[in-house]
């Protein structure tokens, strides 16, 4: 079963918000809740390990999501606003680095040139004994013509 599906995560959410104190659990609007029931994998089991809690992704940003959104103080919120964006921000650097359209394009056209040079002699290596023939028939009539 893949446990990597927003189904899944929304079982980890509601088990990891069954922990958290009833004040802020009481924050968060029914109909989330209600949202991540009904969509939640009913097949899934997710048991939660305060020490250790092994959550996917897609889970800690639901939860991110849910604690800026409703449960942080304005502070709090700034702090994470500044993380996401910082993150992004590498996340953006990170991209740049590994599409830089010079290099793609340096490199590009080295293996253009590459293989220009490997085609044509890929390309008579791959001639057929009748090819041969039939190509110099043509050429006698042609010079004959």
């Amino acid at each position: 079963m893949n446990t990597n599906t927003y189904e899944c995560s929304y079982v980890e959410v509601l088990e990891i918000l069954k922990h958290i104190p009833q004040e802020q659990y009481n924050k968060i609007p029914e109909e989330k809740i209600l949202f991540y029931e009904k969509n939640m994998n009913k097949e899934y089991k997710y048991i939660y390990n305060e020490q250790t809690p092994n959550i996917s992704k897609k889970a800690q940003i639901i939860l991110v999501n849910i604690y800026k959104e409703y449960i942080a103080n304005a502070s709090e919120k700034n702090k994470i606003e500044k993380i996401l964006k910082l993150n992004d921000t590498k996340q953006e650097i990170e991209k740049q680095k590994k599409f830089n359209n010079t290099n793609i394009f340096k490199a590009r056209a080295n293996s253009n040139e590459s293989f220009k040079n490997n085609e044509l002699i890929e390309h008579t290596k791959n001639y057929k004994w009748y090819m041969k023939l039939l190509n110099k028939i043509k050429n006698f009539f042609v010079k004959n013509n």
